[in-house]
């Protein structure tokens, strides 16, 4: 029997530090200097639970995308230089994936050879799949 894979998406205006994230958190070390376009999913296994990264592209041109990258998301991190910001990507979420857990970052995080130094950030995906995993929130 397959592992169930939790749908995590990250969203957030371009330039965030997503991909940079979602790299460290998978372990993997791709290089690019160039926004995400579109989606790109990272697919990873953390302490035997199967997690789908979803890295969504910030830029407003891939706007109309968003709802269907999000479409039945387990959890979502948010981010966000600013509470207003937040606020307005965790309402946008919460319209298209109603209740879902959301953790906010600041998206500048410091992030060396794939390494998170900073606490918080490291624990923000942590906390996430703990919020996700103890609601049992997957869809069947």
């Amino acid at each position: 029997m397959d592992a169930i894979a939790y749908k995590i998406v990250f969203v957030g205006d371009t330039n965030m530090g997503k991909t940079t994230y979602s790299n460290a958190i998978c372990d993997t070390s791709v290089e690019r200097t160039y926004p995400t376009l579109g989606v790109d999913v990272h697919m990873c296994v953390i302490e035997g639970v199967s997690f789908a990264i979803w890295d969504c592209a910030g830029d407003e041109r891939f706007g109309g995308l968003r709802e269907g990258y999000w479409n039945q998301a387990h959890g979502a991190i948010v981010f966000a230089t600013s509470a207003s910001r937040a606020d307005e990507w965790i309402v946008h979420l919460q319209s298209v994936c109603p209740g879902i857990p959301v953790v906010v970052i600041n998206p500048h995080a410091d992030v060396r050879d794939g390494e998170i130094y900073s606490p918080y950030t490291r624990d923000a995906f942590e906390t996430l799949v703990r919020m996700i995993v103890s609601n049992d929130v997957v869809q069947h």
